[in-house]
C-alpha cells in the first residue's frame, strides 16, 4: 500500500491518480491522508473522475486509518459527473484508490484545502513569577 500524507491549508492544492492524465497502472493501491489544522476540517473535491466500473474504486472517509473511519462516499467507480464534493467532520479524511489487474481508465484529478476554521483564542501568557519584574 502507497500512502502520501498532505497538509491542508487555506489555499486549494491537488492530487492525482498514479499517471494522470494516462491510464493509471493495474494493481495499484494507493491511500491519501490530508490533515488539516486544528479547528478546520478537510474539503475535498473531484474535478475529473473515470475508473473502470465495479473494479476500480475509490473510498473517501472521514477520519484516518487505523481508526475505522466512517464512509463519506461509499465506492465511486466509473465515469462519474464532476465536480463531486466531499467534508470531513475533524481535521482528516483518507481517500483510498484501488484497482484491479485488467482495463484501466485515466483516473482521477481532486483538490482540496481546509476549510471551515474554527479560530483558537490565544492562549494567555501567565503573569511573571512575584519579585522577577
Amino acid at each position: 500500500m502507497n500512502q502520501v500524507n498532505l497538509n491542508a491549508v487555506a489555499q486549494v492544492q491537488m492530487f492525482n491518480s498514479p499517471n494522470y492524465p494516462n491510464a493509471y497502472p493495474n494493481g495499484a493501491n494507493c491511500v491519501w491522508v490530508i490533515t488539516a489544522p486544528a479547528g478546520c476540517k478537510v474539503l475535498l473535491t473531484f474535478t475529473t473522475f473515470n475508473t473502470e466500473l465495479s473494479y476500480d474504486k475509490v473510498f473517501v472517509y472521514d477520519g484516518s486509518i487505523p481508526t475505522p473511519p466512517t464512509s463519506l462516499s461509499g465506492e465511486l467507480s466509473g465515469l462519474h459527473s464532476v465536480p463531486k464534493t466531499f467534508s470531513s467532520t475533524g481535521t482528516q479524511m483518507t481517500i483510498v484508490f484501488t484497482s484491479d489487474f485488467f482495463f484501466s481508465g485515466n483516473g482521477f484529478k481532486a483538490d482540496y484545502r481546509a476549510h471551515d476554521c474554527i479560530l483558537q483564542p490565544p492562549t494567555p501568557t501567565p503573569p511573571p513569577p512575584p519579585g522577577k519584574n
